[in-house]
């Protein structure tokens, strides 16, 4: 009976000592990442999501290395965002495992700002979240069935609900956060979990910061955290962080009950920053005495107005180009450029909904492209009737000259029959019929008119139409620039050009290269009297052999609107 008293005593002791550890055990694990002080205050305040100016997103882990089994660790992932105006919203995955047990839990997070003046903001958050408990067995040994605490836990899992309340106060680089991380916290489950809920998370906490420069790159961050818990009271943390041109970090702090801490970061790029921190734990505390090890990554995504910034950029950057280059038909500008333009002009109205403005940005377009092909065509039209002027002038010089020869031919004829009429002699043989470059001309001009008589009615015109505005060319070929030979020296007399661009434009390269597996003979010539680059196909001495290729060309849908004609090189 004795014996059996003694173990009775002994068992009590034992789990008497069990709870004494492992409430250290949870005294010591509440205290926050230190992550959440500077980097991720969204962890503890669901309030400063308000004031987030870019996405960001922590993914933290702390633990031991000491492979005591059992020890403590923990982890994190938390993303922030602002949500319109004045506005946030988080969410937050964590997960502790103390001793036996494990606790999951899952928050997510609404803020608004109550008030927003220059520098000074003001706002409010609430985290409603559900923390899943159950044992690691993974760790049970044959003596654990001793406890009968264990035993009753063992096989059922508890749960429980919480949401936190937090305001956040921000003026410039100083900001004060108040938390009450308990204010809803009801176990779902009755079981032995509810008073290890109610002791793992503090009632109160509230912390302020601010952050001033030292010069040469260098700011330092002091923060100051009260936690309060009924359990235990009243815990301070000081700490402090150094940056250093946004390249690296240094940290220093010490908080009660858990002890100092010492890190350092550094941004791995602009936008990832890697942190290492270690605590030096406490001796007289279980799992302290080892020091926690924890690592975290921090990243920061561009915000809504800065992607939608980059991207006007980039469109306004291509509207330009078109403009420099006078590419005004569409079906020679990828479609990826288009839609970067048409973007670029739908964010310069600022009435009517994302799809009206857009249609709006579509009508700035075309109608930027139709006075670019406007203002190509009278640049054209200007050019056709100088070059008329000039070779009406040179017709009219030519034929002036003829006939003041004729003059001179009759004078000098009369004057040698009447130096002969002593002497008659047979009159002077008919002077030879010459034909003129005028005939030879009209000639040409026949043989083109009967060739375009056999086109339809509505070709016809459109070809007519064209041939008023071109003008025979002298056109350089420009695959080799170093040593540029004339078409003339091919002997081709016209080519049937489907494109025509600003010299040395890229979109002129750009369209060869897409066409190049279905029309072999495409090349790019350039004209020297017109500054253009024309993509040309084929070489032929018979009009009627263009006209055909032309018209097979236009077949194709993707030159149907296109300014495809015959252009005659001079020789």
């Amino acid at each position: 009976m004795g014996k059996h008293i003694g173990i009775i005593r002994l068992r009590t002791a034992a789990l008497m000592i069990a709870f004494i550890a492992l409430s250290m055990v949870l005294k010591a694990q509440q205290v926050p990442l230190y992550n959440q002080y500077f980097q991720q205050r969204f962890l503890a305040y669901a309030s400063q999501s308000a004031f987030v100016e870019r996405p960001s997103l922590s993914v933290v882990y702390r633990g031991q290395f000491s492979g005591v089994e059992g020890a403590p660790k923990a982890y994190a992932v938390s993303y922030a965002n602002k949500l319109g105006t004045g506005m946030g919203f988080g969410l937050n995955v964590s997960g502790n495992d103390i001793g036996f047990i494990s606790q999951t839990k899952v928050q997510g997070g609404f803020s608004y700002a109550l008030y927003k003046k220059g520098d000074h903001s003001l706002s409010v958050g609430a985290l409603a979240g559900i923390s899943l408990f159950s044992i690691n067995e993974d760790i049970i040994s044959p003596e654990s069935f001793n406890d009968p605490l264990l035993v009753d836990l063992i096989g059922n899992n508890g749960a429980a609900l919480g949401i936190d309340f937090s305001i956040s106060y921000k003026y410039k680089d100083f900001g004060i956060d108040v938390a009450a991380p308990a204010l809803i916290n009801e176990s779902l489950s009755d079981d032995e979990y509810v008073q290890i809920n109610e002791d793992n998370v503090p009632d109160y906490i509230a912390g302020a910061y601010y952050r001033f420069g030292l010069g040469n790159g260098v700011s330092v961050t002091p923060n100051v955290t009260w936690r309060y818990r009924d359990v235990i009271g009243s815990e301070f943390d000081v700490l402090a962080r150094f940056d250093y041109k946004q390249k690296f970090q240094a940290d220093l702090g010490y908080r009660d009950n858990y002890g100092a801490t010492i890190g350092a970061g550094i941004y791995l790029q602009p936008s990832i920053l890697f942190t290492y921190n270690y605590d030096f734990g406490q001796a007289d505390v279980p799992f302290l005495a080892d020091g926690f090890n924890e690592f975290a990554l921090h990243f920061t995504f561009k915000n809504k107005e800065e992607r939608l910034s980059k991207k006007y950029a980039e469109g306004e950057a291509v509207l330009n180009r078109i403009r420099a280059e006078n590419v005004y038909d569409k079906s020679l500008i990828p479609n990826t450029d288009q839609r970067l333009a048409v973007d670029y002009l739908a964010s310069l109205e600022s009435a009517g909904s994302k799809g009206e403005r857009r249609m709006a940005g579509q009508a700035r377009f075309d109608e930027i492209l139709e006075g670019m092909r406007n203002s190509e065509q009278a640049r054209l039209q200007a050019q056709v009737d100088a070059e008329r002027s000039r070779q009406q002038a040179l017709i009219d010089a030519q034929a002036a000259a003829e006939r003041e020869r004729i003059a001179a031919e009759e004078r000098a004829a009369r004057q040698k029959a009447e130096q002969a009429k002593p002497a008659p002699e047979p009159g002077p043989a008919p002077a030879p019929i010459v034909e003129t470059k005028t005939e030879a001309k009209g000639l040409e001009i026949k043989a083109t008119e009967a060739a375009i008589e056999t086109l339809p009615e509505n070709e016809q015109a459109r070809v007519r139409e064209i041939n008023k505005l071109v003008e025979p060319e002298v056109l350089m070929e420009i695959s080799d620039s170093a040593h540029p030979s004339r078409i003339s020296s091919i002997q081709v007399q016209y080519v049937v050009v489907i494109a025509s661009y600003p010299v040395d434009s890229r979109y002129s390269r750009l369209f060869v290269n897409q066409i190049k597996s279905q029309y072999e003979d495409v090349k790019i010539f350039a004209s020297r009297k017109r500054d253009l680059d024309y993509v040309y196909l084929g070489g032929y001495n018979d009009y009627r052999t263009a006209l055909d290729r032309m018209q097979e060309t236009r077949k194709d849908t993707r030159f149907k609107d296109a300014w495809v004609h015959i252009i005659r090189l001079s020789k």
